[in-house]
């Protein structure tokens, strides 16, 4: 019989990067396949006619590349809204220059600001970002207001997803007066 011993890559005491159950099921499935092969020679054998030392196989385990259970494709719907600030203080609508939004592709939007009576806001400052919050990360861009167009609309430029699956866009906004609010955008590329 064989008896695997197994040499890990990376330093003791270390996580590794890319661990996961799948992983370690395929480890002991291997240990297994390599333990459980055997002979009919005698128990301390190797299995060769007139050797009777044990044999040590050496399994080197190398981490596979990660492959991330989202798609890298995907559009959502390029036009939202109205949606209201966390505190009630602003609507937002937005409209991509595309329609649908593609992942992966730079695009800008327009954003019209407006209070819940109806009212445009006018000389807004809109600070933007946005995460996935099942991922942990955000946009792979740092987007920001280029343009006040008027009427309560903005221009936002620097607008990119990375990938397929549930978003957030918050806009944080400060009117001319100095009172601030967010709003939380939720998008879904599918």
């Amino acid at each position: 019989m064989i008896a695997p011993s197994i040499r890990q890559s990376v330093p003791q005491g270390r996580p590794r990067r890319g661990s996961s159950p799948r992983r370690a099921l395929l480890l002991l499935a291997l240990t297994g396949l390599i333990s459980g092969c055997s002979t009919d020679a005698p128990p301390g054998s190797n299995g060769v006619s007139g050797d009777t030392a044990p044999t040590t196989a050496e399994i080197v385990v190398t981490a596979a590349p990660e492959v991330d259970a989202m798609p890298k494709s995907g559009t959502a719907p390029g036009v939202g809204g109205p949606v209201r600030s966390m505190a009630g203080h602003f609507e937002v609508r937005y409209a991509a220059d595309s329609d649908p939004i593609l992942v992966n592709t730079m695009h800008s939007w327009v954003i019209s600001l407006r209070r819940p009576d109806g009212a445009s806001v006018e000389d807004a400052r809109i600070t933007v970002s946005g995460d996935m919050p099942a991922h942990g990360h955000g946009m792979p861009t740092q987007p920001e207001m280029t343009e006040a167009l008027g009427g309560g609309d903005y221009r936002i430029e620097g607008m990119k997803f990375q990938m397929a699956g549930a978003w957030e866009v918050y806009l944080d906004i400060v009117d001319a007066a100095g009172l601030a609010d967010r709003v939380v955008l939720p998008l879904r590329f599918e």
